[in-house]
């Protein structure tokens, strides 16, 4: 009997459940204690919290930003048509891992909508697929804060003065 080793396709939405698992809980791991009380008391914070918390170490990082620059492997602009993508257009990307599997964020952005849509790709291989986060996707907004807040803002306020004042995260 041959072993079946799962295609992208059939993986990617249990890679991405478990990315967006791991940035819920640091999400919530670096806001107040007090807003963690509340969620515990209303039975918000999953089951596996603290588990993930002690698997991702969150204790050994002061802020979401320290934490997901450990946890990602870079944030940087990539030019679709060089990278000879078809449709793919300019985008954001937040690499998390890189080799065989790799995993990234592809994020759209532009000055009249902000960040209007996500693309989740898992790679091994020779083999891709993808999930799109848009406004229908229960997780979008919160990405979108985290992305916006923690990678593009810095980035929009060191090269572009005029975009300062402009929160594309907001709905």
């Amino acid at each position: 009997m041959l072993n079946h080793q799962l295609t992208c396709k059939e993986r990617v939405a249990g890679e991405l459940a478990d990315r967006l698992n791991d940035i819920k809980t640091a999400n919530l791991f670096f806001s107040s204690l007090q807003n963690i009380k509340r969620k515990a008391k209303n039975k918000a914070i999953p089951e596996n919290f603290f588990k993930i918390v002690k698997s991702l170490d969150l204790r050994s990082y002061e802020s979401m930003t320290e934490f997901l620059n450990s946890y990602s492997l870079c944030f940087d602009y990539v030019d679709g048509l060089q990278a000879e993508q078809e449709n793919s257009g300019n985008y954001w990307r937040l690499q998390l891992s890189w080799g065989g599997p790799s995993d990234e964020f592809r994020i759209f952005w532009n000055l009249e909508d902000g960040i209007y849509r996500i693309d989740y790709w898992f790679m091994d291989w020779y083999d891709g697929a993808k999930i799109t986060l848009n406004k229908h996707h229960d997780d979008f907004s919160l990405l979108r804060r985290i992305i916006y807040i923690e990678y593009l803002e810095p980035w929009i306020e060191g090269h572009a003065d005029g975009y300062k004042s402009i929160r594309y995260y907001q709905s």
